[in-house]
């Protein structure tokens, strides 16, 4: 402090021979632990240093030139920066404008995204999501099938911060390039914010890439357990959203001609249902009923074993016959 009072610069402490300095709450915060630093009887030992106060300390330890302190707090930075606490220091970088450590954070970020916890993603501010999910280091590094990860995390930045949202923010955040896929249990929330805030459900190209009809693919992929709950129970809620039952009746026409599409395709593994008790059973397992506990009932035209899918018949396996 001595040599900010008596040095030859412009700074406040020099001119007025008085100390006032506004920090930042988290530095506000830390500066018992730089005084802990300069005072205590173990000189040149921080301690207690963590993951939340070390950018602040460093920022304390460079404004008041406690070389020591700034070294020792780079050294745990080095030790500690991992992906798991780095949105942490991202979001310490940002406030403290300490570029290298941002630089650094961010990338960890990109690298390992789909190995964060939404929920600690969501604590980023909005820039740094942004820039995150913007990454050439994310873009280059995750393969397809993990990028339904990134729309649970733009999902629970949009709970957390939906204050800060708007159309363009969501256009943005959504966009094909940064969310390709989208997961099935988020997309009932997802449909909801972009008719919030009026997204086109239908490019101007005429593409499948709208966010409204990336969510569709997604529920008709995972319709079993994404869409027939809501159908049935109409006081569903799937995925942290409205559900099926509060969509509009368009949007469940979409849906559920999307679900009959997919449902072709995966007739094969298709679930059914037991003639004698109304249990589910399975081609897969040859016709097994686990609710009753034996086979289906036997097709009156050849005797075999028949299959019935909720209220729609369908033709004997063996004999082509409708029973």
């Amino acid at each position: 402090f001595a040599r900010l009072f008596l040095s030859e610069t412009e700074l406040s402490e020099h001119a007025s021979n008085t100390s006032s300095v506004e920090l930042e709450p988290s530095a506000a915060k830390a500066f018992p632990k730089m005084l802990d630093f300069i005072y205590s009887s173990q000189k040149g030992k921080a301690s207690g240093v963590t993951s939340q106060d070390a950018v602040p300390l460093r920022y304390l330890a460079s404004y008041f030139g406690v070389e020591a302190l700034f070294e020792e707090v780079n050294a745990f930075i080095q030790n500690d920066l991992k992906y798991t606490n780095a949105p942490i220091y991202v979001a310490e970088a940002l406030t403290f404008n300490d570029e290298k450590i941002l630089d650094a954070a961010s990338v960890l970020c990109a690298q390992n995204v789909t190995n964060i916890a939404p929920e600690t993603m969501a604590e980023l501010p909005l820039k740094c999501f942004r820039d995150v999910l913007l990454s050439p280091s994310l873009r280059k590094r995750h393969r397809r099938e993990k990028r339904n990860t990134l729309s649970r995390h733009v999902a629970a930045f949009c709970r957390k911060h939906g204050e800060e949202l708007d159309k363009d923010i969501l256009l943005e955040l959504t966009s094909k390039k940064v969310l390709p896929s989208i997961a099935h249990d988020e997309a009932f929330y997802l449909m909801s914010l972009g008719r919030t805030y009026s997204l086109p459900t239908t490019p101007l190209d005429g593409s499948k890439t709208s966010l409204h009809e990336r969510c569709i693919i997604a529920l008709s992929r995972n319709w079993k357990s994404a869409v027939v709950p809501g159908i049935n129970d109409k006081d569903v809620v799937a995925g942290g959203g409205k559900g099926y039952a509060s969509l509009p009746v368009e949007t469940k026409v979409d849906l559920l001609e999307a679900v009959v599409k997919e449902s072709g395709k995966q007739a094969p593994n298709i679930e059914l249902l037991c003639m004698s008790c109304g249990g589910f059973t399975c081609r897969e397992v040859d016709g097994y009923c686990s609710s009753h506990q034996g086979y289906s009932k036997n097709c009156s035209y050849c005797n075999k074993r028949s299959y019935r899918h909720q209220n729609y018949q369908i033709s004997c396996p063996e004999c082509g016959q409708y029973n």
